[in-house]
């Protein structure tokens, strides 16, 4: 953590490289932000920054961007990561570029992202209300970028003099019904089958004042998900979203599609759920130097994306073990999996020894999974201990082919 030769930027872009080895159609580039606190703050932690205004605490924030496939929903990995902390200057004002705001990260990611995934794939910005920013309908289709995020501003609509998005929206004829299975969101969402009733079209929003006269208005697409009271929990407020995206949207499978990928954004809040009190427990570190905290961070980011994928490839993941592991650690992997195995069927990884699937079993199995039919399947924090022990057992290896004398505990 404190070699100078070693950046957290370089550490970024070892992570980043098997995005240009991407062949999907289509991939969707989710981004969010998070707020880490230090639970251990002294005096120390003073090149931190406040974590938010008004509060004596000290921390960062990070704003990661995963890239998925929009079809098989699969995670290929991180496409992007920015991080900061907030100084005590005057914040930036309304009327200031959104180049000088914190907002701007909004913008730059996908873009940054973009540029590391192939040229021939398709790809859209998925994001929450926090993203709903004027610029990045304006700015980011032409740059081989599409958007779908979660309305948070009641917009001025083009076509209708002192009418606003929101009310408009809820005037629209209901379209269609239709069920989608909602993952859980642990302290916050249920897992369930959600009943929703659909409306969606076509509006045009008008540019807020800031950016007038110079933008023009924009044509866009809405869909909006009301769940109904008979599949919401008790004590649980009913799935309310308003999306607007780039995309064209005319019929109920065309909306059922924009829902379905901007359910996906429940992997970012896994990957902030593993980096956090569930998992790597990012905010209990002692280290004091904020460089060091940087570099520590992005290598925390980086396993808790592995962690995700390997969760994901107990169902049977698409992905191949040699798209999230390197050549080396593969054949680690393979010599591992000969002292796992046992002698009869059960007992056996039932996976492709090429697939992601087949490397999940195996790192499970180091996490204390039993591989029981019967037995729960692993979660993320088994699978994170299973990294632990392998990346344990591939350094030894490492060392052992080195020494000629290879031994595996």
């Amino acid at each position: 953590m404190k070699n100078p030769r070693v950046s957290a930027q370089g550490l970024a872009e070892g992570f980043y490289q098997g995005l240009s080895e991407i062949h999907a159609a289509h991939v969707l580039l989710l981004q969010d932000s998070s707020t880490f606190t230090l639970s251990k703050y002294s005096s120390k932690h003073a090149d931190f920054g406040r974590t938010s205004a008004g509060q004596k605490g000290r921390g960062f924030h990070l704003h990661p961007t995963l890239a998925v496939d929009a079809e098989q929903e699969d995670l290929y990995g991180l496409a992007h990561l920015h991080w900061w902390t907030r100084s005590t200057r005057q914040p930036s004002q309304k009327e200031d570029p959104i180049e000088q705001k914190e907002s701007y990260r909004w913008l730059a990611s996908p873009l940054r992202a973009r540029q590391r995934i192939p040229a021939s794939v398709k790809t859209t910005m998925v994001a929450d209300r926090e993203s709903d920013i004027y610029e990045l309908f304006e700015r980011l289709p032409p740059q081989g970028v599409e958007v779908l995020l979660r309305a948070a501003q009641d917009r001025k609509l083009a076509f209708a003099q002192g009418e606003r998005l929101f009310h408009w929206i809820s005037e629209q004829p209901l379209q269609g019904k239709v069920d989608l299975i909602l993952p859980a969101i642990p302290g916050k969402r249920q897992a369930r089958q959600a009943k929703l009733q659909l409306r969606f079209g076509r509006l045009s929003i008008l540019p807020p004042g800031r950016l007038q006269p110079q933008s023009q208005p924009i044509d866009l697409y809405f869909v909006e998900a009301l769940e109904s009271a008979e599949s919401v929990p008790a004590k649980e407020q009913p799935v309310h979203w308003r999306l607007l995206t780039t995309h064209c949207v005319q019929d109920l499978q065309q909306a059922q599609v924009c829902l379905r990928w901007y359910r996906q954004r429940w992997q970012i809040e896994q990957l902030f759920r593993t980096l956090k009190k569930q998992g790597l427990r990012l905010e209990s570190s002692q280290l004091e130097s904020r460089e060091s905290f940087e570099k520590l961070t992005v290598l925390a980011v980086g396993v808790s994306v592995r962690t995700l994928q390997l969760v994901q490839a107990r169902e049977g993941s698409q992905l191949r073990v040699g798209q999230v592991f390197s050549v080396k650690e593969v054949e680690v992997l393979r010599v591992l999996s000969t002292t796992l195995e046992g002698r009869t069927k059960q007992q056996q990884n039932p996976h492709q020894g090429s697939s992601l699937a087949w490397a999940a079993w195996i790192i499970a199995r180091l996490g204390g999974w039993k591989g029981h039919a019967r037995e729960r399947k692993a979660g993320p924090i088994t699978m994170f201990h299973g990294l632990q022990r392998f990346e344990q057992l591939s350094e030894g290896f490492q060392l052992a082919q080195q020494q000629k004398d290879l031994c595996i505990p």
